[in-house]
């Protein structure tokens, strides 16, 4: 028997084993608009960490000092900075319709705060642009020319409909020009102006230059970290100390409000890092004990009720820490989310954690009151709880929480911590996306990473298969009952470092060659099940029966 012929037999016995198991939904019974994809975060897929500028993390440091259990470091990981754009070429073979992807802090501001590096702000780039390009619906890229036509525009467009003056006349010709029609189409086309906003830089206008022209040099602005800064010399970018500086922020708003006709005004981002250099990660002490972070966002709130008292039409406010936090078990989310609907903590949390937890002032709360746009969750598996009695004596984050912890709804309390083998529960993701729907008011909800490890590089995952398809039937079975759920993301699309197991636990669609410099890559059995999902919109059971005919170039990618 050939080779070929022995894969196929080999391929069908596996879709046998799993079609007996089948689900019996499709694409088609999720809403049109229901986005399917999958994830990476930037220091368990780039690798690179000491190229282009970037910084040591937290992670560099805890992973270096060998505290990983197989003492793995995300050094090399999937190699996704160099491999990035074969990658996007295999999202887009894989049919994902979204890609979600998180940014190094190390590798775009090193220092923490200040300036840019370049390097990194050019990987990003790329990678959107990647993203961007592949995309396009192949109609628009001939109608339009693609993404450098001058329907993709910013701000002064949308609200006048042509670039600004001062635009038109740093990048000339290589600006291309609206037609009347497409200038009178996207004239005060936008609903919302959305800002995101760390610190301020202060520019005063910079002499025009010749010879190669580029963004910056576009730009042409002196760069300066404060109202009271000189400028910097010719030639020198961002300072690279930054003062926090609230007022900053009234400026821009209660600026936009002057400029563009006071349009509705989103603050998308706003926080304040902070890594002390001794943490250690993983830490369960869970210290509630950030003074420095609550004197940041309560001084840009307060800047920001300024400007609303000032007239500005600023409609909410984001704290990027919000979607940091969500990065914990599923279940603990109330002490972030509460506050965000209902602009306080939960009457359990305050009277646990007692005087420590410092309160919100009624303007602060009447601020963040409503402010989300959309909950997002990371759901692996279940653990139920009950109430244990408050103990006392030294509090910490597992005593304030006062819970007993099971791994399914009929097994016994374990006691303070979580139990060790805990069984996959698709039931359990439904009961979370309709516990949101009716704790919150049905906003809408992101399944940010839905997935399962395996010990082994095994390419026949139907293992994998059955949670994910399961999972999905349960997240479908919400929707169903009315929770307002827009996406759904696959932990993770390739192999890649795990934060709690390092390499010695397979998460991918995609395996990845770790012991090979190149890091090729090779389509699971899931990769070919979810591309069949996505493309055909068959039947679960049909689409796992035809796998063997399907896309063969997903069987090996390098």
């Amino acid at each position: 028997m050939g080779a070929a012929a022995f894969f196929c037999l080999l391929l069908s016995l596996w879709v046998q084993d799993v079609t007996a198991t089948d689900l019996g939904f499709t694409r088609s019974d999720f809403p049109h608009d229901f986005a399917f994809g999958a994830g990476t975060s930037a220091y368990q897929y780039e690798g690179a960490v000491a190229e282009d500028g970037r910084s040591p993390s937290s992670w560099d440091n805890f992973t270096h000092a060998g505290k990983m259990e197989d003492k793995s470091t995300g050094d090399v990981a999937a190699d996704g900075y160099h491999k990035y754009m074969e990658d996007v070429k295999i999202m887009s073979e894989t049919g994902l319709e979204a890609y979600r992807f998180s940014i190094s802090w190390s590798r775009l501001i090193p220092n923490g705060s200040g300036a840019v590096n370049l390097k990194g702000l050019e990987y990003y780039n790329n990678l959107i642009d990647e993203l961007v390009n592949h995309d396009l619906p192949q109609i628009l890229e001939d109608k339009y020319g693609g993404w450098l036509s001058p329907r993709i525009v910013i701000l002064e467009p949308l609200v006048f409909g042509d670039y600004p003056e001062v635009m038109k006349k740093n990048v000339g010709s290589r600006l291309p020009p609206f037609t009347k029609n497409q200038s009178e189409l996207i004239k005060g086309s936008l609903d919302f102006i959305g800002i995101n906003h760390y610190y301020s830089l202060y520019v005063n206008d910079r002499p025009l230059e010749t010879g190669v022209r580029d963004y910056n040099m576009d730009m042409s602005i002196y760069v300066r970290g404060s109202r009271t800064d000189p400028p910097p010399p010719a030639g020198q970018g961002a300072p690279t100390n930054v003062p926090s500086d609230p007022k900053g922020l009234q400026l821009v708003l209660e600026y936009l409000k002057g400029t563009y006709g006071n349009l509705p005004i989103y603050i998308q981002e706003n926080g304040k890092h902070n890594f002390p250099p001794e943490a250690s990660m993983g830490s369960a002490d869970g210290s509630l004990d950030d003074t420095d972070r609550i004197a940041y966002l309560s001084s840009y709130m307060e800047s920001t009720l300024h400007a609303l008292r000032n007239g500005v039409n600023v409609r909410g406010y984001f704290a990027w820490a919000f979607m940091d936090l969500f990065e914990l078990l599923s279940g603990y989310q109330s002490r972030i989310l509460e506050p965000l609907v209902f602009g306080d903590y939960p009457e359990v949390m305050r009277k646990n954690v007692g005087s420590r937890l410092p309160p919100f002032t009624k303007d602060q709360s009447e601020l963040i009151r409503g402010s989300l746009d959309f909950i997002g969750i990371n759901h692996y598996y279940s653990l139920y709880v009950n109430d244990r009695p408050l103990v006392t004596g030294v509090r910490d984050y597992t005593a304030d929480m006062s819970i007993y912890c099971r791994g399914s709804p009929t097994d016994p309390p374990v006691g303070k911590g979580a139990p060790k083998n805990v069984p996959s529960d698709p039931k359990g993701l439904q009961l979370v996306l309709e516990y949101l729907k009716e704790a919150y008011g049905n906003l809408p909800i992101y399944v940010q990473e839905n997935g399962i490890g395996s010990a082994d590089d095994n390419l026949y995952d139907t293992d994998r298969i059955g949670y994910l398809s399961s999972h999905m039937e349960s997240m479908l079975n919400a929707v169903r009952n009315g929770a307002d759920v827009r996406g759904y993301f696959a932990w993770s699309f390739m192999d890649v470092f795990e934060f709690l197991g390092g390499y010695q636990s397979k998460f991918g669609l995609y395996h990845v060659d770790l012991a090979e410099e190149r890091r090729p890559r090779r389509a699971r059995l899931s990769a070919r099940w979810y591309f069949a999902f996505l493309k055909k919109k068959a039947e679960t059971s049909t689409v796992l029966s035809r796998m063997q005919h399907q896309n063969p170039e997903l069987d090996a990618i390098s």
